[in-house]
């Protein structure tokens, strides 16, 4: 995943400032063409709320950011850290991509 910032209001209800993944468009060379999207740099991983342990295990391997670590495989992760199943390592990524990406407006909420 690669977290981008939006810098002009687009179409799906998404505001500048919001972060988005950006395989969810098709044309995001255009939109970043045309200066609607910018790639976002993602906060450590030692910012969010109660992660300080798991932040510095994953230091350990070179994963810094959020983006670090939504690019790893997760059954490396898994190997990595001896969990039993790779779906505890899903967890930390899911959690942390909870903290980054802005939500998906609802149709016809904002204006």
């Amino acid at each position: 995943m690669i977290a981008y910032r939006v810098l002009k209001r687009l179409d799906t209800g998404h505001k500048p400032g919001d972060i988005l993944d950006g395989r969810q468009f098709t044309a995001l060379g255009k939109l970043v063409a045309a200066g609607a999207l910018a790639k976002a740099r993602t906060p450590p991983l030692t910012e969010l709320p109660g992660w300080t342990t798991r932040a510095e295990k994953l230091r350990g391997i070179g994963i810094v950011t959020i983006e670090d670590l939504l690019g790893m495989d997760p059954q490396r992760g898994t190997e990595l850290f001896r969990h039993k199943r790779a779906s505890t390592f899903i967890k930390w990524m899911e959690e942390a991509k909870s903290w980054l990406l802005t939500p998906t407006p609802k149709r016809g909420c904002c204006k």
